[in-house]
């Protein structure tokens, strides 16, 4: 029905599945080339993130080949599991976008070493984690940003909450919208209850847009197909419609607690309402309303995800080393992410409205300098 509105250590032998040792209080397991549905649901209720859910990893064909490692205090309550790839001397965790204690990463870093003698390099990918004491050779590299709406009990205290600009801009908008266009409606739909013809009118909106602004990276039927599955499993649909037609809409989706945008689009021909910020808007109060106490907006830090009251988390790539030997064996890897971070350094440096304006200005003081050179020179003159 839709909604109106709004994880002491024993030896192992080289990967024996799905066995386990205890310390005096967690518990080790592992599970050779699967991850049973059972852990998949703990998951799903440890981290509430769908980079770190069952869902998405089934849905994108992530679970070949992957095992999993699950640490549990006594009472077998799971702290700690991690999805993972061992290919050749390097082990690959597949979790993403979820935050990961120094302790947790120490216990399965010493865990892998010793359970897997050839294995000398373990990753994580795009994870919030702060390392003080680590006794592994370790580099640690911002990769991206989450960037996350903490959510209030109501939506009249989310309102409340934004600045004075965005606050108004929200009434002025809503009152113009709902006077020029009394059928303007939007409606929420979970799961089972979205429709397909849902997803491909707002998918529809949003490749138009793409391809009006030039951009070449419009949604393509696999990824359509992925999104309508994934939908199904966790996700939530906004659709906004004026005389039945839709004119801008959302795909989210939703673990326990916690909300994650997908595709929010609206029609180039309701920009003076400021529909699909008007969109986004009641995308959030529909998460409140849904139980969220997070939206996450993930990555890209884009100017609006701040004004609905975004936080910044960084998201950071993770390399660990069995010894300093095996850094220095394994240097062209390092050498990539160190070139890699500085990439994106210099990428964000750019993309910095301040920083943009200072290298414009730059820029315009020396092709002023060669003009005023260029008018101070005649042909046929003597420059003295």
């Amino acid at each position: 029905m839709a909604a109106n509105y709004q994880l002491k250590y024993e030896e192992f032998v080289e990967h024996a599945s799905n066995t386990s040792t205890e310390s005096a209080s967690v518990v080790i397991s592992w599970h050779d080339n699967q991850l049973p549905e059972l852990v998949g649901v703990e998951m799903d209720k440890l981290y509430q993130n769908l980079y770190s859910s069952y869902a998405q990893f089934s849905v994108s064909g992530d679970l070949n080949n992957v095992s999993t490692y699950v640490a549990r205090t006594s009472d077998k309550k799971a702290i700690a599991i991690f999805l993972f790839r061992k290919e050749g001397d390097r082990v690959e965790v597949i979790n993403s976008v979820i935050k990961i204690n120094e302790e947790e990463i120490h216990r399965f870093v010493k865990n892998v070493f010793e359970t897997f003698r050839s294995v000398k390099v373990i990753s994580f990918h795009a994870v919030q984690t702060q390392l003080h004491a680590f006794p592994f050779p370790h580099h640690k590299i911002n990769f991206s940003e989450d960037i996350v709406v903490p959510l209030p009990d109501t939506g009249q205290e989310y309102l409340d909450s934004l600045g004075k600009n965005t606050k108004k801009n929200v009434k002025y908008y809503s009152n113009k919208l709902k006077r020029n266009f009394p059928s303007f409606e939007y409606k929420v739909y979970e799961k089972e209850d979205v429709e397909e013809h849902h997803i491909l009118d707002i998918i529809k909106i949003k490749n138009n847009r793409m391809a009006d602004n030039s951009k070449s990276m419009t949604i393509d039927e696999k990824e359509i197909q992925r999104l309508i599955h994934l939908v199904k499993l966790c996700g939530f649909v906004g659709v906004a419609t004026i005389d039945g037609r839709v004119c801008a809409g959302s795909i989210g989706y939703r673990i326990g607690e916690n909300a994650f945008g997908g595709v929010i689009a609206h029609d180039l021909a309701y920009d003076d309402y400021w529909i699909g910020m008007l969109c986004c808007y009641l995308t959030i109060c529909a998460s409140i309303d849904m139980g969220c106490r997070e939206y996450h907006f993930l990555w890209g830090r884009d100017e609006y995800k701040y004004r609905w009251l975004g936080v910044q988390r960084d998201l950071d790539n993770l390399t660990i080393y069995r010894s300093w030997m095996q850094l220095v064996l394994h240097c062209g890897t390092a050498f990539s992410a160190v070139l890699q971070g500085r990439k994106r350094q210099a990428k964000l440096w750019l993309l910095d409205p301040e920083n943009k304006e200072k290298h414009l200005s730059r820029f315009a003081i020396i092709i002023r300098s060669h003009i005023q050179k260029f008018k101070r020179f005649r042909p046929g003159e003597e420059r003295t």
